[in-house]
């Protein structure tokens, strides 16, 4: 597979510099990751993937469970790599990390090693995520849309950042929609509480689609819930995201 390798190729990553894999998530292309990337780059190598079915590899098929998902992603890691995931990208994250001594550090962005509420584990609601996931069935447009809104909701210019990352997604082509259906279903059906606790977490209080409360369940020296910020908090606060990734990987 042809992964996008946006600063970097990985023939000539050094021992200089340790290597950052940043892993976008539902819906988004790496693009997304883009800004993070530009952020990290002046002290990491800066690996960004498109995974299959978006972006570059929109032409390829996005697997219906996490394995096979992991596995088509794993010759892409680079040695000793660092990886940082959002949302969808923070379970590919843990999966890979648990199936390759590659992983050197794992760092999850507004994600969760479960997205579905359990008992004694908050999520989303299993009814509600089936209405998302029907509204994406029945038109995909119309679901994006709402996927949008929920990454800015309660954010305090909610307005002014819907925009700008409504303006970012309509830069990239539109996945298909089994590759939408699929992404859902790894969403739904994953649950790696089991391993979650060999990451590290950076969360946002005002998530709509990631319960801040997971992080009672997490270890409290490697989870942090950061006040006034949503879903899509590596696009809204770029800045302020890098510096705790930094922070995560000197003091770690």
């Amino acid at each position: 597979m042809n992964y996008k390798n946006n600063l970097h190729r990985f023939e000539n990553l050094s021992v200089e510099k340790e290597v950052i894999v940043l892993l976008h998530g539902f819906g988004f292309n790496s693009n997304i990751m883009q800004p993070l990337a530009e952020q990290l780059h002046s002290t990491h190598h800066v690996v960004v993937i498109d995974l299959p079915g978006y972006g570059d590899n929109i032409n390829l098929t996005f697997p219906d469970n996490l394995n096979d998902l992991t596995n088509s992603v794993m010759p892409q890691i680079p040695e000793e790599a660092i990886l940082i995931g959002w949302s969808l990208g923070g379970l590919l994250a843990l999966q890979l990390q648990q199936h390759s001594t590659k992983v050197k550090k794992t760092i999850l962005l507004a994600s969760s090693p479960c997205f579905i509420e359990k008992n004694n584990w908050p999520g989303m609601s299993e009814k509600i995520f089936d209405l998302f996931y029907n509204q994406i069935e029945k038109n995909p447009a119309s679901g994006m849309e709402m996927f949008l809104y929920l990454n800015v909701q309660g954010l305090v210019n909610e307005k002014t950042e819907f925009q700008l990352l409504k303006q970012h997604w309509l830069t990239q082509l539109m996945p298909e929609k089994i590759t939408l259906l699929n992404s859902l279903k790894i969403l739904k059906e994953s649950d790696l509480r089991d391993i979650g606790q060999n990451a590290h977490y950076i969360l946002s209080e005002r998530d709509q689609l990631i319960n801040p409360q997971i992080i009672k369940y997490l270890n409290p020296l490697s989870a942090v819930s950061l006040a006034e910020q949503g879903h899509a908090i590596h696009f809204s606060n770029t800045s302020l995201v890098a510096n705790h990734i930094l922070r995560i990987i000197n003091e770690f």
